[in-house]
């Protein structure tokens, strides 16, 4: 059944009485009882094995109060020692059947939290795996999950498509634990929903451990990194303990693996895991629409934790000064039941909220930036190098008694830049959640597989626009915002017989789509406030080959064409009129150009020269240098080159093995080397576009499979 449009009035009104909202405490003490040993960590693939931590000690346990009027949690209270999971439900009755319909349909879905957080979750995530680790066993997992991606239009991740995955303690198939303390199966059916919504193409780990202490959950996500889960997502907390968190921190640090860690649902204080410097941990807002230029709005949910850590030592990107410990929550989500998720559960839909939704959101969100390289770097620390990647949460607090004076404030009150409850900030894009240089999975954002060659243009830091050529069909033309790329796109031209494509911006903002034809020259069609012009000749030398093009710093375009036997010519646009034909380089082996505008207006040309390398030509004003010997890696075929909104140049280079990228500085500072951005080695057509943030897309032409985008985030 289609998705259907909710209606939002309730989320809107609710907000207030969201905001004002706060639960009591409890402290209940854990009599002393065995712990199960833990097992001796296995060798992460590619990584070295880490040591058994040691028997943790006995745990005393918070319990809170219920929460405000209407809503309930969804596991019961735990008893003293035990884990409580961090999901609430709105008291209201479940709906039966295949479809959330009435108040439970207002929940946010799938293409809500998307839209929210900027997500490309339409073609990001392949071969990705998300874990979470829960309690005892939910039977209906899996049936549960199908209903929930059915109903939103999401596809099948079924154990027989090899994309859901149910093991045990030990990540074994069976015997499964006993089945879950009551309700627990709802929180199994939060998270593997939540990781639905954000990453609908990764696939999912279930993990049911044999008891709710604190070994047994830490054990169980130990296990998901032995089985190839590079996110996990850890959706409970235990009251902080002397010693005890320290012997369970090991569980939580394995080399390449994101862990993400619910901060409570009981207002500000701390628990662990969420306390461990190993862990990413993830505070809550409510989340609201909005008429602003994002289109939502995000306060700080009052349940959610927050707050300095007693024993967790102070991981070193942690830089705020109120605290000598570590300081809870590092990035945020929704988390306000009264603005929660739709989710499907044993006993049907309902509307959830609590960190537990937050969490699997962030896991998922990793997931789409791509698996974290297996290094000394902590995936923690990503959101720290780019906190500007983020969506800031300004207002609101978790403790309406306050939490101290002068710089502890931020602790349970939000502000600009770092605090307690929110972290960071929430998602904006995946950004944040990337390890600096390029991504490691690219994702397919068009799957025809006869498109011959793309080109792109950046008519703003948030809008580009990518064409690709379909012999037989013409040209066609997809747009990105904010990162996202559309679901498809639209044909510009129709003429069957173009072979090569540039594109450019002017200082209007109108896109001009240059476009060769065998036989036929140069023709141009520009797009200007929505509309597409007639094309019009613009060189008519038959011969023309290869070309590219690029906008100087006063706005004028640049043409650059290849002549076989001849070598470059160019023409320039200032204005709507096209200068006479120039020749610029008289080298007729040429067979690639790219060309690119550097932060000081200078203008550079990279030609291809087979079995030679890329030379280049700079334009300082209105004089042309000789030709320079930049690359002599004589694999070279095709290049692209863009600047990224920090002022950066990145030339791309397709070489035998894989596309390299090489940075410039300025006008002429060149890194000494190329690093491996891409290697896939059967890329045939590149081009580039930049993104907010500095961050940089390569759009990547793989023969017999489409087009794929490859992310890079500033070093």
């Amino acid at each position: 059944m289609p998705y259907r449009a909710p209606n939002r009035a309730r989320h809107v009104m609710s907000l207030a009485a969201a905001c004002v909202l706060a639960t009591a405490l409890m402290v209940v003490a854990r009599p002393a009882s065995a712990a199960p040993a833990a097992p001796p960590p296995a060798a992460t693939p590619g990584t070295a094995a880490r040591p058994a931590p040691p028997l943790p000690a006995p745990r005393g346990h918070r319990l809170a109060a219920p929460p405000h009027a209407n809503v309930v949690r969804v596991c019961p209270p735990p008893k003293p020692g035990y884990a409580a999971c961090q999901a609430l439900r709105l008291d209201i009755p479940p709906v039966q059947g295949a479809t959330p319909n009435g108040i439970v349909d207002e929940g946010w879905a799938p293409a809500d939290l998307q839209a929210a957080y900027n997500l490309p979750s339409a073609y990001q995530g392949d071969g990705q795996t998300v874990a979470v680790v829960e309690d005892g066993d939910s039977p209906t997992a899996e049936s549960d999950l199908a209903t929930y991606r059915s109903f939103y239009g999401l596809p099948p991740c079924t154990t027989a498509n090899g994309c859901f995955r149910k093991v045990n303690q030990e990540g074994k198939a069976s015997p499964l634990p006993s089945q879950a303390v009551p309700d627990w199966a709802g929180e199994s059916a939060l998270d593997v929903d939540m990781v639905s919504a954000i990453c609908p193409r990764c696939h999912i780990l279930l993990v049911e451990t044999d008891d709710q202490l604190d070994i047994d959950l830490a054990e169980g996500a130990y296990i998901a990194t032995t089985l190839g889960a590079k996110f996990v997502s850890n959706s409970y907390g235990f009251p902080e303990e002397p010693g005890t968190d320290a012997s369970l921190d090991a569980f939580y640090r394995q080399d390449g693996v994101v862990m993400t860690a619910s901060t409570g649902d009981d207002g500000y204080g701390v628990s662990y895991p969420a306390a461990s410097p190993n862990v990413i941990s993830v505070g809550g807002t409510s989340l609201l629409k909005s008429t602003n230029a994002r289109g939502w709005d995000e306060i700080t949910w009052t349940l959610g934790g927050s707050g300095c850590s007693l024993y967790g030592a102070k991981p070193p990107w942690q830089h705020d000064t109120g605290c000598a410990n570590r300081t809870t929550a590092d990035v945020s989500a929704v988390a306000d039941p009264y603005t929660g998720v739709s989710v499907r559960y044993p006993g049907g839909w309902g509307i959830f909220g609590g960190t537990s939704v937050s969490a699997p959101i962030v896991a998922a969100a990793y997931a789409l930036a791509g698996a974290p390289p297996s290094s000394t770097s902590h995936p923690a620390q990503y959101p720290y190098l780019h906190p500007t990647m983020l969506n800031d949460v300004v207002g609101g607090t978790n403790s309406l008694g306050g939490c101290g004076t002068g710089n502890l404030a931020y602790l349970c009150t939000a502000g600009y830049g770092y605090d307690g409850p929110t972290g960071l900030g929430t998602p904006n894009g995946v950004g944040a959640f990337r390890a600096p240089g390029w991504s490691t999975v690219p994702g397919l954002i068009d799957g025809n597989a006869n498109i011959s060659v793309v080109a792109s243009t950046a008519v703003s830091a948030s809008t580009s626009y990518l064409f690709t050529v379909v012999p037989g069909s013409g040209v066609w033309m997809r747009r990105s915002v904010n990162g996202i790329w559309a679901s498809s796109a639209t044909k510009v031209d129709s003429t069957t017989a173009i072979s090569y494509i540039a594109a450019a911006t002017d200082a209007t903002g109108a896109v001009h789509l240059l476009m060769s034809e065998p036989n036929n020259g140069v023709w141009e069609r520009v797009y200007r406030n929505g509309t597409w012009s007639a094309a019009a000749q613009v060189d008519t030398n038959p011969s023309i080959g290869p070309i590219a093009a690029t906008t100087d710093l006063a706005g004028a375009v640049d043409l650059f064409m290849t002549v076989p036997s001849s070598g470059v010519w160019t023409r320039t646009l200032t204005g709507t009129t096209w200068s006479g034909s120039t020749h610029l380089d008289t080298n007729g082996a040429i067979t690639n150009l790219s060309a690119v505008c550097d932060i000081t207006g200078a203008v550079h040309l990279f030609m291809t020269v087979p079995a030679s390398g890329v030379w280049t030509r700079t334009l300082t004003g209105t004089t042309w240098s000789g030709s320079t010997h930049l690359d002599t890696n004589t694999t070279v075929t095709v290049t692209a080159a863009v600047r990224s909104t920090d002022g950066i140049v990145h030339l791309l280079t397709k070489r035998s093995n894989g596309v390299y990228d090489r940075l410039m500085h300025g006008s002429s500072s060149w890194d000494s080397t190329a690093v491996l951005a891409d290697p896939n080695a059967n890329v045939t057509s590149v081009a580039a576009t930049p993104d907010s943030n500095g961050i940089v897309h390569l759009i990547s032409r793989v023969a017999g499979i489409g087009v794929y985008d490859r992310v890079a985030n500033p070093q």
